[in-house]
């Protein structure tokens, strides 16, 4: 991850505010490889409830069968954030990011000796200008407690998750929003510190499994299928928190 940004504060009405701007890049890569065992002699067969490890002949070879090199997501955005001084207790922050999202998943097959790449494809994915606008109020009672209220939005883009029917469409990504109200304690000169949030996430689109098949990675067309889109899933609860420093 790379993030560069910029400080900075500007005077308007009377009031002093500050704001931060930027640029950042995410990559986020796994590589992963399918293996091959082979046996010169027949497996005996073998049941749960007789298992017998030990009658299972020694692979006479285990190779590469297929690979997926350096598959995963790239991210680019700039951000902006703007925290406006209304009073001397009151603050209202806004800010926003816009990134571009790609996913690659290339897909290299080998050899019966497992040694050398015969062939090459490569999958990928991607989405531009995906804009998570973000606000937020803060209203300092006392030194000791701060007051808070913020709302999100949310987009998760789940490319690797393929819809039926086979080989498999990329679903479309997960989007909603999260609320949250809360009140943060600092006692003791930050020795001690606690907070209390209520929360509700609203989001659309979540990706399960597709029980009418059975899980199948497709190297060729992504990486996992099949699954299905969830309906609104809405997740409500308090959140606690004590730190103390003895």
């Amino acid at each position: 991850t790379i993030d560069l940004h910029l400080n900075g504060s500007f005077d308007l009405f009377g009031r002093q505010h500050t704001v931060v701007t930027g640029v950042d890049w995410r990559e986020i890569v796994f590589t992963q490889y399918q293996m091959q065992t082979d046996f010169d002699q027949a497996i005996p067969p073998q049941t749960v409830y007789n298992f017998n490890p030990g009658a299972i002949p020694a692979p006479s070879k285990v190779r590469y069968n297929r690979g997926w090199l350096d598959y995963g997501s790239f991210q680019e955005g700039i951000y902006a954030r703007i925290n406006w001084s209304l009073s001397d207790r009151l603050n209202l922050i806004t800010g926003f990011r816009n990134a571009n999202y790609d996913y690659e998943s290339p897909l290299v097959s080998f050899d019966a000796t497992g040694e050398n790449i015969v062939s090459r494809r490569l999958t990928k994915h991607g989405e531009d200008n995906i804009l998570t606008p973000y606000v937020g109020l803060t209203f300092t009672v006392n030194p000791q407690w701060l007051l808070y209220a913020s709302l999100t939005d949310i987009y998760k883009a789940q490319p690797n998750r393929l819809a039926a029917p086979m080989p498999g469409t990329p679903l479309d990504a997960v989007e909603g929003r999260n609320m949250e109200v809360g009140a943060k304690g600092d006692f003791k000169d930050g020795r001690l510190t606690t907070s209390l949030s209520l929360y509700r996430i609203e989001q659309t689109g979540e990706a399960v499994r597709d029980p009418a098949f059975n899980s199948t990675n497709i190297g060729d067309f992504g990486l996992n299928c099949c699954w299905i889109e969830l309906g609104e899933v809405v997740s409500e609860g308090v959140d606690t928190e004590i730190n103390g420093e003895i």
